[in-house]
């Protein structure tokens, strides 16, 4: 009887020794936890950012892309697209036209919420339209 009121008195006093160790233990883990709140919300925008720099490329090469279109009509549509947007912080757009594929390139930055910078890049490629005759052969541009 006697070792088991002696274990007891161990366990109170244990007990009374880790008061407040929560509250110290919140005060640790409460930095972390915010921390990791703020690098999921940075991460977030960065996949936004990087969503508009890909449709932005994308909308720039399906208007450039057209028969008779230029790089200044893909150009166009991709700034129209990204004042639409709004996201992409300094952003830049080139649109190269050959004789069968545009490719478009936007980059920019995603807005801030830490002290890092995180670029965005996005690259789209499709061929130019072009008129051909059934036998697969290449017809002068007008000619049906």
């Amino acid at each position: 009887m006697l070792g088991q009121t002696r274990s007891a008195q161990l366990v109170v006093r244990r007990l009374r020794d880790d008061r407040g160790s929560s509250t110290v233990e919140a005060a640790l883990w409460m930095p972390v936890l915010f921390a990791v709140i703020w690098l999921a919300a940075q991460l977030a925008l960065w996949l936004v950012a990087q969503h508009a720099a890909t449709a932005t490329a994308t909308t720039a090469v399906d208007q450039a892309r057209l028969r008779g279109a230029t790089t200044a009509d893909g150009t166009a549509a991709g700034r129209r697209q990204l004042d639409t947007t709004g996201v992409l912080r300094q952003p830049s757009l080139q649109v190269t036209r050959s004789a069968n594929t545009v490719t478009v390139t936007v980059t920019g930055s995603a807005p801030r919420i830490l002290p890092i910078r995180l670029h965005v890049s996005a690259t789209q490629t499709g061929p130019v339209e072009r008129d051909t005759r059934p036998s697969g052969t290449i017809s002068p541009a007008g000619t049906p």
